[in-house]
Order: structure tokens, then C-alpha cells, then sequence
């Protein structure tokens, strides 16, 4: 996962503006061709210290070429986060978009500002493989 930050370039240069980690999920494709999700995360905030995030996930899909696919979503989750309560878990939503080509998908979500946290705007990027169909050739 990369993470970039709506952030002037002073404040980057202040704080940790390549906040990278992993995590897992499980996805269920659904008769209408819909993919529902269930992740966990774990990266580098900003602060250089761990984020821990958990939710679920719909996308729907839309054919643009013979293996490329355009989608829209959301996500509802919980973080937690040393800065924002403590690590207490915090509840959000996004919208999630994606471009799929073949058994890779990269996905784009917005999470906006959270009220007292001025300046916490954060674009997530994940690429993500479909495992399954690597290890199976």
C-alpha cells in the first residue's frame, strides 16, 4: 500500500510521506458480478507509527476492453491510530475507485479531513493481485 497525503510540501518533508504496509482480505464475487470484501491493514501513519484498519468492501465493475475493468465502490471500516484517539477504533466511509487489468487491480480511495483533525485528508493507493489465480499456474 502507498499512501500519499493532501499536504503542502513543507508539512511532507516534516512527516513520514511514504507510509507503507500490507494486510489481507477475502473477496466474494456475487451472481450480479459484484465483489464484496472483508480486509485488515496495517502501515506507517504519518507519524512513523502503526495504523491498524479493518472493513469491508462493494465494488461494482464495469468492462472497458477485452481484460480491463473500471470500478466504483465503498467501504465502511474501522481504524485506529495513535493520534486520533489514542488507538481507540474511529468508524469511516470512502468511495473507492478502481482500474482492474487481468489478475491485478489497483484501487484509489479518499479519506476526507475528521472533525478536530485538521489537515488529515489521505489518499490510500493499493495494488492488489488475485493470489488465487497466481497460484494456481
Amino acid at each position: 500500500m502507498v499512501c500519499a497525503y493532501a499536504y503542502s510540501k513543507e508539512k511532507r518533508d516534516e512527516l513520514n510521506d511514504a507510509a507503507l504496509g500490507g494486510g489481507l482480505g477475502r473477496s466474494v464475487v456475487d451472481a450480479n458480478g459484484d465483489t464484496h470484501s472483508l480486509y485488515g491493514l496495517i502501515f506507517r501513519d504519518s507519524h512513523y507509527k502503526p495504523q491498524y484498519t479493518a472493513g469491508y468492501s462493494w465494488m461494482t465493475y464495469w468492462p472497458a476492453a477485452e481484460k480491463l475493468d473500471f470500478g466504483l465502490g465503498y467501504s465502511v471500516f474501522l481504524f485506529a491510530r495513535s493520534d486520533i484517539g489514542k488507538y481507540f477504533p474511529t468508524p469511516l466511509a470512502s468511495p473507492i475507485a478502481s482500474v482492474r487489468y487481468g489478475d491485478f487491480e489497483l484501487m484509489a480511495t479518499a479519506v476526507p479531513e475528521l472533525p478536530r483533525q485538521r489537515e488529515h485528508c489521505v489518499l490510500i493507493c493499493a495494488l492488489e493481485p488475485e493470489i488465487r489465480k497466481l497460484v494456481e499456474t
